[in-house]
C-alpha cells in the first residue's frame, strides 16, 4: 500500500470542496510550530433574543456522522488509531512546556474518498496518563496555521508535578457533527459596509442561525452569529462573503482565517480579503453571504492512542 502527503488540511478552509485519498496528513508539528499555532476563541452570547428579517434562504443537510460504532480498518499507516469512521490519527510528538503539554498528532483518510467529505470530529475531551496513575483531563485541540493536515491536545502540565513520563492519550468524548450550508443575498452599499439587519435562517425545524452584525472593511470584515434550539451542545459556524456586480460576476470575497472553533451557541468570526493588492469593491451591488454550520452531537468514546515510544521536544 502507498501513501501520499496531503499538503492541506480539509479543516483549513472547509467551504471549498477536494478530491483525496488512506492518505497521510504529516507535516511534522515540532515545537516551534506549536508556538505559532492560530487559535481564535468563541465569544459568549448574552442570552438576549435576537429579531430580524427572514431572507429568502436555502440549504442542504448532510449525512449524520454515525455514532461509536465503527467498523476497525486493517490498512492504516502502522501507529494510526481511528478516531472516526475513515479518520484516523498518529501522534508524532510530546511537547514539553512549562505550563503546558501538548500532544501533537498527524492525521489519515481513506484512499480514493473525498477528504473534505469524511466525518471530521469538531473535537472532544481527551484523558493523559502516566505510568503511575496520574490522569489529567484535556484544555483544548487545537489546529496548526503552519501545518495543515495535523492537531495537537493541550493539557495542563502543573497536576502532573514534572513528570514528563506518559502511556497513552485517551479520547473520551468526541464532537460530532451534522452539516448545514446555505446562502444569503443582501445589497452592498459600498465599503465600509454594516448590514442594517440582522438576518435569521431556519437551520432545522429546532435550529435558528440569527446574524446579528456582519462588518466588511476594505481588508478585513467581521461576522457575529448566535444559535438557537442546540441545547447545551450548540454548534461551529464558518462563513464566506462574495461582491457581485450588477451581471452576477463576483468581484473579490472575504473568507475566514483558518481556525478549528470549539462548539459553542454564539461567537464571532473575523474575515480576511482573499484577493491580491490592490484591492478595490467597485462595482458592487450585492453581497452572497455564504454560511456553513456544523451542529454537534457529543458522543462517548474510549480511543486510545499509545505515547511510550512518542519523541519529546521542549
Amino acid at each position: 500500500m502507498d501513501f501520499e502527503e496531503l499538503v492541506r488540511s480539509p479543516l483549513d478552509e472547509p467551504l471549498r470542496t477536494s478530491s483525496a485519498g488512506w492518505r497521510s496528513m504529516v507535516t511534522g508539528l515540532v515545537a516551534g510550530v506549536v508556538g505559532a499555532i492560530l487559535l481564535i476563541s468563541v465569544v459568549g452570547g448574552s442570552g438576549d433574543e435576537i429579531e430580524g428579517s427572514l431572507p429568502s434562504t436555502s440549504h442542504t443537510p448532510t449525512t449524520e456522522v454515525p455514532g461509536n460504532t465503527v467498523p476497525v480498518a486493517p490498512d492504516y499507516p502502522a501507529g494510526y488509531e481511528e478516531l472516526a469512521a475513515g479518520v484516523a490519527a498518529r501522534p508524532s510528538e510530546l511537547i514539553i512546556g512549562e505550563e503546558t503539554i501538548t500532544v501533537a498528532l498527524t492525521t489519515a483518510v481513506k484512499r480514493n474518498t473525498d477528504p473534505q467529505a469524511a466525518n471530521w470530529p469538531l473535537g472532544g475531551v481527551w484523558h493523559l496518563e502516566t505510568p503511575t496513575g496520574t490522569v489529567v483531563e484535556s484544555e483544548r485541540i487545537i489546529l496548526g496555521r503552519f501545518s495543515p493536515g495535523a492537531f495537537a491536545i493541550e493539557f495542563p502540565s502543573a497536576p502532573f508535578a514534572g513528570d514528563t513520563s506518559f502511556v497513552r492519550a485517551t479520547m473520551v468524548e468526541r464532537w460530532d457533527h451534522t452539516d448545514i450550508s446555505g446562502s444569503v443575498d443582501l445589497p452592498f452599499r459600498g465599503e465600509p459596509f454594516l448590514a442594517s439587519d440582522s438576518v435569521t435562517v431556519r437551520l432545522t425545524d429546532d435550529v435558528m442561525l440569527t446574524i446579528p452584525v456582519l462588518e466588511l472593511g476594505r481588508f478585513l470584515g467581521s461576522v457575529e452569529w448566535v444559535l438557537r434550539g442546540t441545547g447545551d451542545t450548540g454548534g461551529r459556524v464558518l462563513v464566506e462573503a462574495t461582491l457581485l456586480d450588477t451581471l452576477g460576476n463576483a468581484i473579490g470575497s472575504y473568507v475566514s482565517f483558518p481556525v478549528l472553533l470549539d462548539p459553542s451557541e454564539s461567537g464571532t468570526i473575523d474575515l480576511r480579503w482573499r484577493e491580491p493588492f490592490p484591492t478595490s469593491q467597485e462595482g458592487a451591488v450585492s453581497v452572497v453571504l455564504n454560511y456553513r454550520v456544523a451542529l454537534v452531537e457529543i458522543v462517548a468514546t474510549d480511543i486510545s492512542v499509545d505515547l511510550a515510544a512518542v519523541p519529546i521536544g521542549r
